[in-house]
C-alpha cells in the first residue's frame, strides 16, 4: 500500500498537466499522519500563504448540504421569488459540473427577524461596516440559532446573503474593505442592496445578480478547496467552473480520499494490535478487506492509465471510515486490559468460589482415605 502511494506521488511530480503541486500533497500527508507544522514556520508565512495552508489542510467530504440563506431586512412579502429561482439555477449549473465527485444538496430559504443594524458600526464619514472579529462571530451565531436543525450528518455550508437598504462593507484585519467574507467550515457572508430586487427586467438586475452568483461560486470554490482565496479573475469567468478547475478538484478529491482511506486502515490496524483478544465481526472484516482492495485497485489503475476515476476510491473511503468509527471497535478504546479483572471478577467469583470449595473438600477427603 505504501509502495502504491509512493508511485502515485512520483507520478504527480513528473506529470505537468495535473495542476497539483507537491506542496499540497505534502500538506495533506502531514494532516493524515498527525504532524503539526512548527509555529515558527507559520510566523514566517505571509497572511495569504497562511490562508492557503488552512484551506489546503481541510479534509473533503463526499457530500455537502449547501444552504443559501437570504437574510431579509423587512417582513414585507415578495411578489415573486425570481431572485431565488435565478440563484438556484446558477448553483445547479455549478453542481452539475462536479457530478461524479462531490455531491451537493442545495436549498434556498429566506430568514427574517434578525436586525443587521445591531451588528453595524459607523465611522466619522458615515460609512457603515462590520469589523471582522467578534461582531461577525456574533452574527454567525445568531444566524445558527435562528435556523432549524437538520438530521443529516453531512457537513453544512451556509452561503448567507445580507439584504440591506444602505450598503455596508466588512473590514478585515488590515483595515481593507471587503463586500463578503468566507469562514472555514461554516460558509460565507455577502452584503447586497435591495435595489437588486426592484426590477428584474433591466440590465442593473442582471449585473448585480451576476455579482451575487459570482461570489457564491467563489465561496464554494474556496470552501471545497478548489481555490485558496477569492481572486477577481475567478469572479469574472463566464462559467461557474472551467475544465481545468474541475480536473484539479477531482485530482485533489482523489488524493484526499486516498490519504484518508490509508489513515483509517492504519488506525484500525493499530487498534487491533493494541487490544488483546479482540473479536471482529464478519461484517466489519469484510468492509475493511473491500476497502483495501478498492484502494489498491484505484492506485494501480491511476498509475497505469493516468485517468482519475473516483467511484472506487470514494467507496473505499466510506467503507474505511465506517469501520474506523464502528461502535464495536470504538467501545474498546474505553476498556483498557488492566481493568478487565475488575470487571470480570465480581461476575465470575460467585460461580467459581463454590466450585473451589467443593474441590478442596474432595481433595481433603481423598487424602484421608488414602492414608
Amino acid at each position: 500500500m505504501t509502495l502504491c502511494l509512493l508511485h502515485l506521488i512520483l507520478f504527480l511530480k513528473k506529470d505537468g498537466n495535473t495542476l497539483q503541486n507537491t506542496h499540497l500533497i505534502d500538506i495533506l500527508m502531514k494532516r493524515e499522519t498527525g504532524k503539526i507544522m512548527n509555529s515558527k514556520h507559520l510566523e514566517y508565512m505571509s497572511p495569504k500563504y497562511q490562508n492557503r495552508y488552512i484551506w489546503d489542510s481541510s479534509a473533503l467530504a463526499s457530500k455537502y448540504n449547501v444552504q443559501v440563506i437570504i437574510l431579509r431586512n423587512s417582513f414585507k412579502r415578495r411578489e415573486n421569488n425570481i431572485f431565488e429561482k435565478d440563484i438556484e439555477k446558477a448553483l445547479n449549473n455549478f453542481k452539475k459540473k462536479l457530478d461524479g465527485s462531490v455531491k451537493l444538496s442545495i436549498t434556498i430559504e429566506n430568514l427574517y427577524g434578525i436586525n443587521i443594524d445591531n451588528f453595524l458600526e459607523t465611522d466619522i464619514t458615515g460609512k457603515k461596516f462590520i469589523k471582522i472579529g467578534s461582531n461577525v462571530e456574533n452574527l454567525m451565531t445568531t444566524i445558527d440559532q435562528q435556523l432549524s436543525g437538520t438530521l443529516s450528518i453531512d457537513p453544512q455550508l451556509k452561503l448567507v446573503l445580507l439584504e440591506n437598504s444602505g450598503n455596508f462593507v466588512f473590514i478585515n484585519e488590515e483595515g481593507d474593505d471587503e463586500n463578503g467574507i468566507i469562514a472555514a467550515g461554516w460558509g460565507s457572508l455577502l452584503s447586497f442592496t435591495t435595489s437588486i430586487l426592484s426590477n428584474n427586467d433591466n440590465d442593473e438586475y442582471d449585473i448585480q445578480l451576476k455579482q451575487v452568483t459570482s461570489f457564491l461560486f467563489g465561496s464554494l470554490k474556496t470552501l471545497l478547496g478548489i481555490h485558496s482565496d477569492l481572486l477577481s479573475i475567478y469572479q469574472k469567468t463566464k462559467t461557474p467552473l472551467s475544465d481545468w478547475e474541475i480536473q484539479k478538484f477531482k485530482l485533489r478529491f482523489f488524493i484526499d480520499k486516498v490519504l484518508s482511506t490509508i489513515h483509517n486502515i492504519k488506525s484500525t490496524h493499530a487498534l487491533i494490535l493494541k487490544v488483546e483478544n479482540m473479536e471482529i465481526s464478519e461484517n466489519v472484516a469484510n468492509k475493511m478487506n473491500e476497502a483495501i482492495y478498492l484502494l489498491k485497485k484505484s492506485l494501480s489503475d491511476f498509475e497505469r492509465t493516468g485517468i482519475i476515476k473516483l467511484d472506487d476510491i470514494t467507496v473505499a473511503a466510506e467503507l474505511s471510515e465506517s469501520v474506523a468509527s464502528d461502535p464495536s471497535l470504538v467501545s474498546l478504546l474505553y476498556f483498557p486490559s488492566d481493568q478487565k479483572i475488575g470487571v470480570y471478577l465480581p461476575i465470575a467469583l460467585p460461580a467459581i468460589f463454590p466450585v473451589l470449595l467443593s474441590s478442596y473438600s474432595f481433595y481433603v477427603d481423598w487424602k484421608k482415605n488414602k492414608k
